[in-house]
């Protein structure tokens, strides 16, 4: 009887652990697990140092959020995404439609391709 359990206990505890590996190893195909949102303000005063922060973390996306950046702000950004390829500048009014479209969201009553 004993041996039955510690069988069933091993077998349990390597489909635990598949699980755990699956669950925290595995990325989403072509879906980011998540993005960062750094909101550009016209009163950021410590843009360049944010972003200087930002690209010595390795994510999968990155969005500038243009809320009320200045020119000057915004060339600073446009150098950034040109240097990193996970970055994209985003404006405030179109960011609910880039989330749909980077997590597959989709209004009630859309079509499915």
């Amino acid at each position: 009887m004993d041996g039955v359990i510690v069988t069933a206990a091993v077998i349990l505890a390597v489909i635990a652990l598949i699980e755990i590996v699956t669950l925290f190893c595995a990325k989403p195909f072509g879906k980011p697990v998540y993005i960062a949102v750094i909101p550009i303000f016209s009163e950021d005063g410590d843009l360049p140092a944010k972003l200087e922060r930002l690209a010595m973390r390795s994510l999968p996306a990155a969005v500038l959020l243009n809320v009320s950046a200045t020119e000057e702000q915004l060339q600073i950004c446009r150098q950034f995404v040109r240097d990193n390829q996970a970055a994209e500048i985003v404006n405030a009014q179109d960011f609910e439609e880039y989330l749909a479209q980077a997590f597959g969201i989709r209004e009630e009553g859309e079509n499915n391709p």
